[in-house]
């Protein structure tokens, strides 16, 4: 079983005082730093030790601990832990599902997510 974490990620000195807050994966002797964003110590203590009430405070915490969530998801998902196999798809984009069902859009969805369709396919399909 691995353990996911929210840390600050001090392995390297960054500009203007700045840290790296990141995820932490350790899974047996995996450790691996998924990089969430950059802020300085008071900006850290601010938003996660004193838990600020302010708006733009709640909203980063929300958004961070739906990003530590969605690693929960994939990791649990994962049949054998791969390191980069987890970094691509917790990095990766998600697709999104047409919202109508107007012909044009579903080609369209298909076009650019179906990873076995050649090159010549999807350009016949763009006419």
């Amino acid at each position: 079983m691995a353990t996911i974490k929210l840390v600050k990620d001090k392995r390297k000195k960054m500009q203007d005082n700045k840290f790296s807050l990141a995820i932490r994966v350790c899974h047996k002797s995996n450790v691996q730093y998924l990089s969430i964003s950059k802020m300085t110590d008071s900006q850290y203590e601010q938003v996660f030790v004193r838990q600020s009430m302010d708006e733009k405070s709640i909203a980063f915490r929300e958004s961070v601990n739906e990003f530590k969530t969605k690693c929960e998801c994939i990791f649990s998902e994962m049949n054998s832990y791969n390191p980069k196999r987890f970094r691509e798809l917790m990095y990766q984009k998600d697709k999104e599902i047409p919202k109508t069902l107007l012909l044009k859009d579903m080609f369209t969805y298909y076009i650019y997510n179906y990873e076995g369709i050649t090159l010549k396919t999807r350009q016949h399909f763009k006419l």
